[in-house]
């Protein structure tokens, strides 16, 4: 119960809250390794660990050979990417996901979400997104529109009621088809997303 919190479990708190901004929100005085070793040291884990989970975490999404480069070196996909393995790192019990995949290509996307899937089956999971294929594997998916919520249900449901979501999502889908991409394919079945 949030409301009922005292101030000094407020930390201890937001230790179990894992965020994605849209803005990155890297230190740019420091390498890839750096900062996503930075929410590590921030919770002091030991420098054997450090070093042994950040290269491994940084192969999982790609950045492997990335990992001296400097934020003002990479693309806004590298840098989504590099919150991503920050997130990844750490022990939290719910994620919030500020556009996690704005910033990349269609086959990028997929493969980022079925690695968040994968890695974060027992977590709860919330996506803010305007790119509708971010989220059609999740248990619930919330429309809001001028503040306030205009539909609720999966992908399918909303699809098949024929509404705003059905509008935005096959307008989407047809801009992928005029440019020569196929949305990604759905591969598994998720029941870990939850956006409550």
């Amino acid at each position: 119960d949030l409301l009922n919190l005292q101030h000094d479990e407020i930390p201890y708190m937001r230790r179990k809250l894992g965020i994605i901004f849209q803005d990155y929100r890297l230190l740019p005085d420091r390498t890839v390794y750096e900062n996503v070793a930075f929410a590590m040291y921030i919770v002091k884990a030991t420098p054997r660990h450090i070093r042994r989970q950040v290269p491994m975490v940084l192969s999982l999404v790609g950045l492997s050979g990335k990992a001296k480069a400097y934020p003002d070196e990479l693309s806004g996909g590298e840098k989504k990417r590099v919150g991503l393995a920050r997130t990844l790192l750490g022990d939290y019990d719910i994620l919030i996901l500020d556009e996690p995949t704005a910033s990349l290509d269609p086959i990028a996307e997929r493969n980022i979400n079925n690695l968040l899937l994968e890695k974060c089956k027992d977590k709860t999971i919330i996506i803010i997104a305007h790119r509708l294929s971010t989220v059609v594997d999740a248990d619930r998916i919330i429309l809001i529109e001028n503040g306030s919520i205009v539909e609720s249900g999966t992908h399918d449901e909303l699809m098949a009621e024929k509404k705003k979501y059905y509008e935005m999502f096959s307008s989407q889908a047809s801009l992928y088809q005029s440019h020569h991409h196929q949305l990604p394919q759905k591969r598994h079945n998720y029941e870990a997303l939850d956006f409550d």
